[in-house]
């Protein structure tokens, strides 16, 4: 089992023209070969989809 804490950013121009950025948590958790993998690829600070 793995468990990763993975941050979403989105920027957008709002009404005003403004740049605004909000930031979303997710909790991931993995289990049997999938978390194998992600324990091989992945390390804290790594970007996981550009």
């Amino acid at each position: 089992m793995t468990t990763l804490n993975i941050a979403t950013t989105r920027r957008y121009r709002n009404a005003e023209q403004q740049t605004v950025s909000e930031t979303e948590w997710h909790r991931i958790v993995l289990f049997g070969r999938l978390a194998e993998i992600a324990k091989e690829y992945l390390r804290k600070g790594s970007r996981v989809l550009r």
